[in-house]
């Protein structure tokens, strides 16, 4: 495992350094085709896009592991910056800006004020899922035959879709040819018994999965990394999650222990090489500079619930966590599901990781996830196989749009209500009311929600009038192509192709905005200890010389507290908030929740 550790930790510091800006090669190559085929879609521009990227990658085999997913596309398979595969992207994202400069300005400048977050122009560019079920469960080459029973009847943008995802899939599967041929080299060349095994397996492998559907246990296990680092990767998105191994993944394990093909033991010793190989895509001795220097966007899904409501809980499960632990692995991140009825073992094994306070796992509770997907339009089967993915984000695995990092920074909000508005602010177009001049409560309320309001509307407008041209930037047809949804109603990912195509505005803050107004409300007007005009001179001074105020505000009501008070309020903000989008359609046609 050591040798193996140094392998991996020294291939991704070399892709650190590498340069994947228009001097890469594979770049040289793209750029020149374009100049000699001017005219074509960006549809036909990706297509050749992946076939360049399949012939000219260069893939990663070591002797160590029978894995196969490493390789140069991407620093980070994580993102869509550092990667020869955000070329189209690169290449198209003027439209963007061209279609409205003056909004175009704005929105990057909000952003920059840290008024909202939009991972990409319009549309988020790194909370993608490929969709690792899909590709475990069936294969590449079922969507291919898909596509291509498809195009019957199709309109001209169809077949150009269809025939995109098409060459993706291929271009995919020539990837695999040149895993299992590299294998081969170095197999002629190897002695070690372990490392022939090894290079074996990968090459008999990789010669069938995942183009057919896995039928082991290490090919579904590989095919999970394969989503992230190749598919994801040629791209030119971020995909972030690997999927929910111990679901996924346990019929394989279960058919493979039958028949003697794997021990308990083998089995455990790849899952170990699983997580070694995530841990070591970054180097954990890097100076940290920036508040995500060190988010890869990766990450597992563990327990939860089957499609029926039964709870998932299994000897992967436990592996699964036991390697991570053993290994001392902060990658890949841990997204754990549990409910009031999982197993009280595995709360257990839970509880040993955030006992010995290894802060590298996520909980998710289905007892609240699960009804709330079901209120935001989710059938009961699809909720139930939530999964977890890039930083917090649940959503239904092979047929929801991802769109959970656009958020609203509320904070921001409130301190322009406080100190603004400043002419930063008011340039980039955030219209703020101050709170100086409400006399009662319900007026600073309303200046409290209306400003917030006001940037959520406008964000959103701004998304759904301009992320409709995401499918001329850059489409996203093997990704689409792996989806439910897509194939059949012959549409791209980013136009709307999937079953569930909302939009959201997550509130970042929501606490801490909640806790101003109970602070304001306490002091301010039921008990008048001191007028809103002098409390916001309080705050600006930073407390000087007012530390037994302060101690009175951290003995108001506050958000969480399940005092009547606070929950009136939470939920009164809460459900106003959850109309202030209505009549704004998104970019996939459909709304905003």
């Amino acid at each position: 495992m050591e040798q193996l550790s140094k392998k991996c930790s020294n291939y991704f510091k070399m892709l650190n350094q590498t340069s994947y800006e228009q001097d890469h090669p594979i770049k040289i190559l793209l750029n020149q085709f374009d100049t000699d085929h001017p005219g074509l879609n960006a549809f036909e521009l990706k297509g050749v896009q992946y076939e360049i990227l399949a012939e000219k990658i260069d893939v990663v085999v070591w002797e160590e592991t029978p894995f196969y997913f490493i390789n140069n596309l991407s620093r980070c398979p994580g993102f869509n910056s550092g990667s020869v595969s955000n070329w189209l992207f690169e290449r198209n994202c003027h439209i963007d800006e061209d279609a409205d400069p003056e909004t175009w300005r704005k929105f990057k400048k909000q952003q920059k004020l840290k008024l909202f977050l939009c991972c990409g122009p319009y549309c988020d560019n790194v909370h993608y899922t490929v969709s690792v079920e899909n590709l475990v469960k069936n294969g590449m080459k079922k969507y291919y035959l898909d596509a291509e029973k498809a195009k019957i009847g199709a309109t001209k943008e169809e077949l150009d879709f269809l025939e995109c995802a098409q060459r993706g899939l291929l271009a995919a599967k020539r990837i695999c040819q040149w895993y299992a041929e590299k294998a081969y080299e170095k197999l002629k060349e190897t002695t070690d018994p372990n490392h022939r095994k090894n290079l074996e397996l990968l090459i008999q492998s990789a010669n069938h999965a995942p183009w057919e559907a896995p039928s082991t246990f290490f090919e579904g296990l590989n095919a999970c990394w394969f989503a992230r680092n190749v598919l994801g990767a040629m791209e030119g998105i971020g995909n972030c999650t690997l999927g929910r191994v111990d679901y996924l993944l346990y019929d394989l394990y279960l058919e493979d222990i039958k028949t003697g093909r794997l021990t308990k033991d083998e089995a455990y010793h790849l899952i170990k090489q699983f997580v070694l190989l995530g841990d070591n895509q970054y180097d954990k001795n890097e100076t940290i500079e920036y508040d995500n220097d060190s988010e890869l966007e990766m990450g597992f899904g563990l327990g939860g619930c089957d499609q029926d409501g039964n709870p998932v809980y299994n000897e992967l499960t436990t592996m699964f966590l036991r390697a991570h632990r053993e290994m001392n692995c902060i990658y890949p991140k841990i997204h754990a599901r549990f409910a009031s009825d999982s197993p009280t073992e595995y709360l257990e094994e839970l509880a040993q990781d955030i006992v010995s306070g290894r802060s590298v796992m996520g909980l998710s509770c289905d007892d609240g996830i699960i009804p709330g997907l079901i209120h935001d339009g989710r059938r009961l089967e699809d909720a139930r196989s939530y999964e977890t993915a890039g930083c917090w984000d649940n959503i239904v695995p092979n047929k929801e749009a991802m769109s959970c990092a656009n958020y609203i920074y509320s904070l921001t909000v409130l301190e322009q209500a406080v100190y603004g508005p400043e002419p930063e602010y008011l340039d980039a177009g955030f219209q703020c009311t101050p709170l100086e001049e409400a006399t009662s409560f319900e007026e600073v309320y309303q200046i409290f929600f209306t400003n917030l309001k006001q940037l959520i509307r406008w964000r959103c407008k701004a998304i759904g009038t301009y992320g409709k041209l995401a499918s001329k930037v850059n489409p996203l047809c093997l990704t689409s192509a792996l989806r439910d949804g897509s194939i059949q109603s012959k549409k791209d990912y980013t136009q709307g192709g999937s079953v569930y195509n909302k939009n959201n505005y997550a509130i970042v803050g929501f606490a801490n905005y909640v806790d101003a107004m109970l602070v304001i409300k306490k002091l301010c007007f039921d008990e008048k200890i001191i007028s809103l005009k002098e409390f916001l001179n309080v705050v600006r001074a930073n407390w000087e010389n007012n530390e037994d105020l302060l101690h009175q505000v951290r003995k108001c009501p506050h958000f969480g507290d399940n005092n009547s008070e606070s929950n009136a309020l939470s939920r009164r903000l809460h459900l106003d908030l959850c109309h202030v989008a209505e009549g704004i359609e998104n970019e996939h046609g459909e709304t905003f929740s």
